[in-house]
């Protein structure tokens, strides 16, 4: 349950800060992971040269782009993908994703919508365009999505502890700590309420 406390604060970070919105590795094991990933160069499926590449063989060349950083390349394959094969929803996904770490939050939020159009109502994609109409303070937006994906899966507890950061930040403090209650001991309920008024209070000042 402290992850929720952890990627509450990962997000606040993002807001109050516009640091990137990057949940994963230190900066260090990545650099690692990019080292041994650097060995699969641009000729890393040759042996398939002949064949038509699949869905895994792209993905997996996309994700490759992903770990060495090479965010252009990825963004290229992740929307051939998705041109190909419009149902494969992870592809999406990571195309938001780099979109975000880009700051076009506008771009991300297109992408998650058309993967809803494409593969209908799905809880993991709803929370995602939850998190881009959150970076982008529109709390009602992203109120509405993780409203969305936990009824669709209501065992997932944090879809609930979003609706509990939207409720938070748009004031609405009683629903929030109801919703806190439900998933988290006191004193993590109190830290959450802590951070998201603090960020309340910062996002304020700065607006003025």
């Amino acid at each position: 349950m402290s992850t929720i406390l952890k990627l509450n604060k990962c997000f606040l970070v993002y807001v109050c800060f516009l640091g990137l919105f990057v949940c994963g590795c230190s900066e260090s094991t990545q650099n690692k992971k990019n080292k041994n990933l650097a060995s699969h160069d641009d000729t890393a499926f040759a042996k398939g040269a002949n064949q038509k590449p699949t869905i895994n063989t792209l993905y997996a060349g996309a994700k490759i782009y992903i770990h060495q950083g090479r965010l252009d390349k990825a963004e290229s394959l992740l929307q051939r993908i998705i041109d190909q094969y419009p149902k494969y929803i992870p592809a999406y996904t990571d195309l938001a994703e780099i979109k975000i770490r880009k700051r076009k939050t506008t771009e991300a939020v297109d992408v998650l919508s058309k993967s809803i159009n494409e593969n209908g109502l799905d809880p993991k994609t709803l929370n995602n365009l939850g998190m881009c109409w959150m970076l982008r303070r529109d709390y009602s937006q992203a109120l509405e999505m993780f409203t969305q994906a936990a009824g669709l899966d209501c065992e997932n507890t944090r879809y609930r502890a979003n609706m509990a950061m939207a409720l938070a930040l748009m004031q609405r403090d009683e629903e929030a700590l109801a919703l806190y209650r439900q998933i988290l001991p006191a004193d993590q309920t109190n830290k959450n309420m802590n951070i998201l008024r603090y960020a309340r209070s910062s996002m304020s000042q700065s607006a003025n």
